[in-house]
């Protein structure tokens, strides 16, 4: 079970930036939606659309790393505006995201 959850996990990641429905996951995971819901959380301790946003912001971070400016790495990640971005980031980056790019500056 450990694995078939960290296949469907490498799933998320790969298609972190995409609308990842439930019973698309559970499908993948060749289980129920409750079942797949209840074994990803009990295995990974967090749910998959927790995973998948933790996966999302990931992506985000690195692109900004790497040099990209806000607007590229929003869509990069699959955030569909820079509002979504700046509602949904904020807390995980502990900054904005352009303060964020600029290494924390300010």
């Amino acid at each position: 079970m450990v694995a078939r959850m960290q296949r469907v996990a490498a799933y998320i990641a790969a298609h972190a930036g995409a609308s990842l429905p439930l019973a698309v996951l559970a499908k993948e995971a060749a289980m129920s939606p409750h079942h797949f819901q209840r074994t990803f959380t009990a295995v990974l301790g967090v749910s998959p659309k927790q995973y998948q946003s933790a996966r999302r912001l990931a992506q985000f971070k690195g692109q900004l790393r790497e040099g990209d400016t806000v607007l590229s790495a929003t869509f990069a990640a699959g955030y569909g505006s820079t509002s979504r971005v700046y509602e949904q980031v904020t807390g995980g980056l502990g900054m904005t995201p352009s303060a964020y790019r600029a290494g924390g500056a300010g």
